[in-house]
C-alpha cells in the first residue's frame, strides 16, 4: 500500500502521544509499505513556530514531507477566545463556519499541506489522519473522505462539542480509538453509532519487569497546568512523596520536585525502571503511553480518578490505583504494592505488544484501500458502459 500519514508535528524531539504513535507507526510500516509523513515544521504545540526545515527528507527510513506554518499562535491570547467561544456553545448552537475560524486560529496553519492533499490524495491508497482537533485534520480530512482514516485521540472536553467536529466524525472511511472510553465518548456526544470503527490502541515494546526500586515516584510527560501538575506538585509535598519529572515545561516547577529536563528513550526507562510508581494526574486523556510504559517496566501506575481513560485501563488491568483526594493519594503511595505492577505488565503483554498492535494497523488500512479500489473499478466499468 501507499500511506500517508498526516499529523500536526513529527520526529524524535517532539514530546506528545499522538504523535509518538505517528512516528512508530511510520517507522513500522515503512519497511513493508511505501509511507509518506505529511506534517508541518512545528515542534511545540504552543506557538507552532518553525524549527524544522521545510520539504522532503528520510528520517529513520521514512519519508517526510513538511510544510511551513504561515502563522504563528499567541497562546494566552487564544486561550481568552476559546473561552468565550465554549461559553457560548453550550448547547452547540454556533455555526460550523465559527467552529472553522476556531480550528485555523488554534492551527498549525498550513495551506500549503492542504493544497498538497487535494492534489495529491489519488497519489495514495490510505490517508491516515492524526489527533481530530487540529487544521491539518479538519481540512485535511475534505480532500479525500472515502479514502481516510482518522485517529481522533480524543477526551471530554470543550472544544468537542463544536459542530465542526461532529460533521468532521462523519467523514473518514474508518475511525481507530485508542481505547473502548473513548470510542463510547465519540458515540455517546456524537451519536455517531454506525461509523466504521475498531479499538487498537498503541503499541509498546514489552521488556522484562524490573525488580529495582529507588524510593521515588516518576512523571514522564508535558508539564503544565492542563495536565494538572500543580495538583500532583501539591499532593507530593504535603504527603512526603520524593518526586522526579521530566518533560517539556511551562510552568514553574516547585524546589521539592527534581526536574530532570527532556529525557531520552534510553534515560526515561532508566528513571521507570527503579521507580516506585508513575503518578498521572491528568484528567483528559484517550491513552497514556507512559502508563503503557510504566507497565512494560512491571511498574505501577497511580491515576486521578477523574480520568475515565486511566481508571477504566487499571481497572482492566489491575495494575495501579486511583485517587480522588489528598488523604487516598498519601495512602496510595505509602502502601503502593509492586505486584500491581506486574499485573500491569501482563495486561500490556497480551493487549499492546507491537506485534498484535501492528498487524490490527494494516488490516484496517487494507480493508480501507480494497474498498477505495472496488469504488475506482466501479466508477471506470460505469464510465465504460457509458461509452
Amino acid at each position: 500500500m501507499k500511506l500517508a500519514l498526516v499529523v500536526q508535528r513529527y520526529g524524535d524531539e517532539v514530546i506528545g502521544g499522538a504523535e509518538l504513535l505517528a512516528r512508530e507507526l511510520a517507522k513500522r510500516l515503512a519497511p513493508h509499505h511505501r509511507v509518506e509523513v505529511i506534517t508541518t515544521c512545528a515542534k511545540d504545540h504552543f506557538s507552532w513556530a518553525d524549527y524544522f526545515t521545510p520539504g522532503l527528507s528520510t528520517e529513520a527510513g521514512v519519508q517526510v514531507r513538511r510544510f511551513p506554518v504561515k502563522k504563528q499562535r499567541n497562546w494566552n491570547r487564544f486561550g481568552r477566545w476559546s473561552q468565550l467561544l465554549f461559553a457560548a456553545n453550550r448547547r452547540r448552537a454556533l455555526p460550523t463556519w465559527l467552529g472553522e475560524k476556531w480550528v485555523t486560529y488554534q492551527g498549525p496553519f498550513v495551506p500549503g499541506l492542504i493544497d498538497y492533499l487535494d492534489r495529491k490524495a489519488r497519489n495514495f491508497d490510505v490517508l491516515v489522519f492524526f489527533t481530530y482537533l487540529y487544521y491539518p485534520t479538519v481540512f485535511g480530512l475534505r480532500c479525500a473522505p472515502a479514502k481516510s482514516v482518522l485517529i481522533p485521540t480524543a477526551h471530554d472536553e470543550p472544544a468537542i462539542r463544536l459542530k465542526v467536529f461532529a460533521e468532521l466524525f462523519q467523514l473518514p472511511s474508518f475511525l481507530v480509538f485508542m481505547t473502548v472510553e473513548e470510542r463510547d465518548l465519540v458515540i455517546d456526544l456524537l451519536g455517531h453509532k454506525d461509523m466504521r470503527h475498531q479499538t487498537i490502541g498503541v503499541g509498546i515494546t514489552i521488556k522484562e519487569p524490573c525488580p529495582e526500586e529507588a524510593g521515588y515516584f516518576f512523571y514522564a510527560g508535558r508539564i503544565e497546568s492542563g495536565k494538572n501538575c500543580q495538583m500532583m506538585f501539591d499532593y507530593c509535598q504535603r504527603a512526603g512523596v520524593a518526586l522526579k519529572v521530566a518533560g517539556p515545561t511551562r510552568t514553574a516547577i516547585p524546589d521539592h520536585v527534581e526536574y530532570l529536563g527532556v529525557l531520552s528513550e534510553a534515560e526515561k526507562e532508566k528513571y521507570l525502571n527503579r521507580c516506585r510508581a508513575v503518578i498521572l494526574p491528568s484528567a483528559m486523556e484517550s491513552l497514556s503511553i507512559i502508563a503503557l510504559e510504566a507497565w512494560a517496566c512491571g511498574k505501577p501506575v497511580i491515576a486521578w480518578d477523574e480520568s475515565p481513560v486511566l481508571k477504566g485501563q487499571i481497572i482492566r488491568s489491575g495494575g495501579g490505583y486511583c485517587f480522588s483526594d489528598l488523604e487516598e493519594f498519601r495512602k496510595i503511595t505509602e502502601g503502593v504494592d509492586p505486584q500491581r505492577g506486574l499485573l500491569g505488565w501482563e495486561y500490556v503483554r497480551q493487549n499492546y505488544s507491537w506485534d498484535i498492535v501492528l498487524p490490527r494497523y494494516e488490516q484496517v488500512f487494507q480493508r480501507v484501500a480494497n474498498q477505495t479500489h472496488r469504488q475506482n473499478r466501479a466508477k471506470h466499468q460505469e464510465y465504460d458502459n457509458g461509452r
